[in-house]
């Protein structure tokens, strides 16, 4: 069984998968104004955002079924279901707030240094 949280986390494991993978395509040599500690610098701090918030909600979707799953087979009391869903779900929210803030701090880094990014289009 699943809940609106968990397609909520579906659509933002591969909002940050695509996005990570468009950072990862970009190539330091397209960027000779820029010094290469910089803009490793610049990819490390967006790559873990992306991936912080891609295995966040990985993680979210699939503790979420497990927790499903041992509850109904245990017959856990609602009390108890109910506390540990609302943990993972916090932690979800924390670790999507972590990843938006990194994010930010990353996009904000790569306007400094005239790092503009190509199309998806452009790349193929």
């Amino acid at each position: 069984m699943y809940d609106i949280t968990d397609i909520i986390a579906l659509l933002f494991l591969i909002w940050n998968t695509v996005r990570k993978l468009d950072i990862s395509k970009q190539k330091a040599e397209d960027f000779p104004q820029v010094p290469a500690a910089d803009f490793q610098r610049w990819q490390r701090m967006e790559l873990f955002a992306y991936s912080l918030g891609a295995y966040a909600s990985f993680a979210k979707i699939a503790l979420n079924l497990g927790w499903f799953y041992v509850a109904g087979r245990y017959q856990l009391a609602p009390l108890v279901v109910q506390g540990v869903g609302a943990a993972l779900f916090v932690a979800w929210g924390v670790a999507l707030i972590v990843s938006s803030l990194q994010g930010t701090r990353g996009r904000a880094l790569r306007g400094d240094l005239g790092i503009v990014l190509k199309s998806r289009r452009e790349q193929t």
